[in-house]
């Protein structure tokens, strides 16, 4: 495998999880990967090929697709339909940040008015 068609099946997987609502903290999550791991999945950074074919596999499986899922074309996995994540297996890392955020204007407004 070479180099441009790593990246094509990386920005396929990124393309994936814009559209199916995960994070890449979730997407580790979701497959079992360090998010260091992940990352180099998603950037098509890993050296072997041996490996980043084995990642692949473990990919689809975890996600429940086909093996051959991420090498189609971009138009063809546009055209599939989108498998969000289950509610009590997301990462609510977005609830939490509004919630830090919303306190701390909280916090801010009771002080600048007083």
């Amino acid at each position: 495998m070479d180099k441009i068609e790593k990246k094509r099946i990386a920005e396929n997987i990124n393309l994936y999880i814009r559209l199916n609502g995960y994070t890449k903290r979730s997407f580790a999550k979701a497959t079992n990967f360090s998010q260091a791991t992940a990352e180099a999945i998603l950037n098509g950074k890993v050296r072997s090929n041996t490996k980043f074919n084995k990642y692949i596999v473990r990919v689809t499986e975890k996600l429940g697709l086909d093996t051959h899922y991420f090498k189609q074309d971009k138009e063809t996995l546009l055209s599939m339909p989108i498998h969000y994540q289950e509610e009590d297996e997301k990462i609510h890392i977005g609830d939490d940040k509004y919630n830090t955020i919303s306190a701390m204007l909280q916090i801010g407004d009771v002080y600048y008015n007083n």
